[in-house]
């Protein structure tokens, strides 16, 4: 692979040969560029072409065409490699204007972009378009992909970044003032990578993406003693821009050391190695490139063999989309994929981008299959992937299989027409609960964001928004929203969180919801978020059409087999408040984590249940099985059966038990139990119904 290492060699080599750094600062900035991330140091390219130019007079401007140049092919693959291109390669050609000799920064920059997007395969008339909803996805990520870390670390790194500035621009201020253009163009250019690497690294702040920030930092301050080795003495400064270099290096190390739980020594070692083979791929293509074009397709087709191994899917006519961000199991599959605009639900965050997805799948190229599942990132409410395009699954796709979790969608011959009604417009406020109507309901919201709320995205980071629902039967559920899908809506009632409730939607039934259904609906926040928005919301319900649907799904065999399968669970759904994650609908019918216990009434003389524990637990956990419990209200124990799938191949998959109830019995108690310990406890029921009916099976 050429990567990480080969970013890290060119940008060593573009400072040492034009900077021409001691051997003390050398080391500093190879210290730091072994421990970046890639990230820090994909950002850091240009900027490392643009300080040539800056730092050292009359320098010559290869250095700076070079930089240029592979910016532009940077940011095809990371957007945010932009902003600060732009930004220092403008700066770069402003002094060359003071020196009076010609700009060429942005116009190399300019052109290369244009022809890396065309050589990639871009159309030339497609280029625009591709700014344009790079800057869109790139503000979007902002309010839709911020989480929260620790707030003694973001201190910790903005104490650091302060004292780095400060230092470097009372070293500048002491030059000249023929120098002090040079010397405030410098400062400005490693503030605004500074300022990139901070938002990259805390906007959505986990272990992986702090360690942007802080391998930033190190190069920041690594890349200003090569820039002024010439001019630097040893001395406090040197010693304080060198000591936050360090500090930096063996912080991001840490961070990243804990966060995978492995020594830092390992840390280390393994990022020398990546440099290492990294450039070895690199001088391997360059001295046979038919050698390491047949390597690299030998590991590609054994990484594809793996993937299929382990996650399968079938073979399926005609082109693909995939709606969860699996994509690397359509592509190891060989299928024909042909994927939306923005590929990955969880970026489909801003009303233009969703607007890009919908028109897709509106159109002639639409995809003829789609792989579907519910179900987000970050306490995301299960309908906000890709929530906006529900109803054109529902118009324009019928239910053809199932793969695991996943739920093959074929495209219809035509599509069902009027399947939303309106139904209300209507107005709230955050904090003020509003009413649900019974019924599917489809839901959009206009969430206003303040003037002191762009404030905070452009400096850091608005507050998290959530939707707090409440269901009929009193349960309630937190999510995440993101204003800019809440605009563009998602069923909001049932709560639709597997695949197979989604296939019972699509076959126009509603009564197995009900213990899913959302009675009324509130926007939270803290007290900074009721800053960051405009109290007033505005909304919008439309209803569900399911006689539409029933009347096409008659005949869809898939859709059949779900209402048996859901008619076991009959006797759940009436009786039971689902406590999530502990106890909720899964695709395997109810998930009940042992330890639990259910009540369900009885009046036959037998109960027919199916039981089991989720493959996971022992395919890949460490359960040591559940016992499955059946008694009397009074603790007469009726049946009993322990499972240990890890060792014992016939307990695994669904098994079935019939129970004896003793006359006079008017209810039953399910239980399911740990062992010796309930670490992958996965238990679950998938059918419980009186022995005198024929319930359908589940082999």
């Amino acid at each position: 692979m050429i990567g990480f290492g080969t970013f890290s060699a060119f940008s060593l080599g573009l400072s040492i040969l034009v900077l021409r750094p001691r051997w003390l600062e050398s080391l500093l900035y190879a210290a730091a560029l072994i421990v970046s991330s890639m990230d820090a140091v994909m950002i850091s390219i240009p900027l490392t072409a643009a300080l040539t130019v800056i730092a050292i007079p009359g320098c010559s401007r290869a250095a700076l065409v070079i930089g240029s140049i592979a910016a532009s092919g940077l940011i095809l693959a990371k957007f945010s490699v932009f902003p600060v291109a732009f930004f220092v390669l403008m700066m770069a050609d402003a002094v060359l204007v003071w020196e009076r000799r010609i700009p060429i920064g942005i116009l190399t920059f300019a052109v290369a972009t244009y022809v890396s997007f065309v050589l990639l395969g871009g159309a030339p008339s497609g280029f625009i378009d591709f700014l344009k909803y790079s800057f869109e996805t790139s503000v979007g990520y902002v309010p839709a992909m911020a989480t929260w870390g620790n707030w003694r670390e973001l201190l910790l790194f903005l104490i650091f970044t302060l004292i780095l500035l400060v230092v470097i621009a009372l070293q500048e201020l002491r030059e000249d003032n023929r120098s002090r253009f040079r010397g405030s163009a410098l400062v400005l250019v490693l503030f605004v990578y500074l300022f990139t690497a901070y938002k990259v690294g805390f906007v959505r702040h986990d272990f992986w993406h702090s360690v942007t920030a802080w391998s930033g930092l190190a190069l920041t301050a690594s890349l200003y003693l090569c820039a002024r080795s010439a001019s630097l003495r040893l001395g406090l400064p040197f010693a304080t821009i060198g000591g936050v270099s360090f500090g930096a290096v063996t912080l991001s190390v840490a961070i990243f050391a804990t966060g995978i739980n492995i020594p830092w020594y390992q840390i280390v070692r393994g990022k020398l190695f990546s440099s290492i083979t990294s450039v070895q791929s690199l001088t391997m293509m360059l001295a046979d490139t038919d050698e390491w074009v047949r390597r690299k397709l030998l590991e590609r087709d054994a990484a594809w063999a793996a993937v299929r191994m382990h996650a399968p899917l079938p073979a399926l006519a005609g082109s693909v989309d995939i709606i969860p961000s699996d994509q690397a199991r359509v592509i190891a599959s060989g299928l024909d994929y042909r994927p939306r605009f923005t590929i990955q639900e969880y970026t489909s965050y801003t009303p233009a981008l969703i607007a890009k997805n919908s028109a897709y799948f509106r159109g002639p190229d639409a995809p003829r299959n789609v792989i579907f599942a519910p179900g987000s990132i970050d306490g995301r409410h299960p309908a906000s992937a890709e929530g906006a395009l529900w109803p054109d699954l529902l118009r324009r796709y019928q239910p053809a299989g199932l793969t695991g979790d996943l739920l093959i969608l074929s495209k219809r011959n035509k599509p069902v027409p009027g399947i939303l009604a309106e139904l209300a417009e209507f107005a709230t406020a955050v904090g003020q609960p509003f009413i649900i109507p019974d019924g599917v309901i489809f839901l959009k919201l206009q969430i206003r964001t303040s003037y002191f709320g762009h404030l905070l995205a452009a400096l850091f980071k608005p507050p998290a928004l959530y939707l707090r629902v409440r269901l009929r039967n009193g349960s309630e559920y937190t999510y995440r929203l993101i204003p800019g899908q809440a605009e563009a809506g998602f069923f909001v009632s049932p709560l639709i969180s597997s695949s197979h409730e989604f296939i019972e939607l699509l076959g126009g039934a509603i009564p197995s919801f009900a213990a899913r259904e959302v009675a009324s609906a509130r926007l939270e926040t803290g007290s900074l978020g009721r800053l960051a928005y405009r109290r007033e919301v505005f909304g919008s319900t439309q209803i569900l059409n399911l006689k539409i649907l029933k009347d096409v799904a008659d005949s869809n065999e898939l859709i059949r087999a779900e209402q048996l399968r859901r008619s076991r669970l009959e006797l759940f759904l009436q009786n039971i408040t689902l406590n999530p994650p502990t106890v909720d609908i899964s695709s395997e019918g109810l998930f009940a984590h042992a330890p639990s216990k259910i009540t369900i009434p009885i009046s036959s003389s037998s109960l027919l249940v199916q039981f089991g524990i989720r493959a996971g637990a022992y395919q890949s956990g460490g359960t040591d099985g559940v016992c499955f419990h059946a008694s009397t209200g009074a603790g007469a124990v009726l049946w009993e059966r322990c499972l240990d799938p890890k060792r014992v191949d016939a307990d695994r998959g669904t098994q079935s038990a019939t129970v004896p109830i003793p006359s006079g019995t008017s209810a039953v108690v399910l239980e399911t139990s740990c062992r010796t310990n309930c670490a992958y406890a996965w238990s679950y029921w998938s059918a419980a119904y009186p022995g005198e009916q024929a319930g359908p099976s589940l082999k």
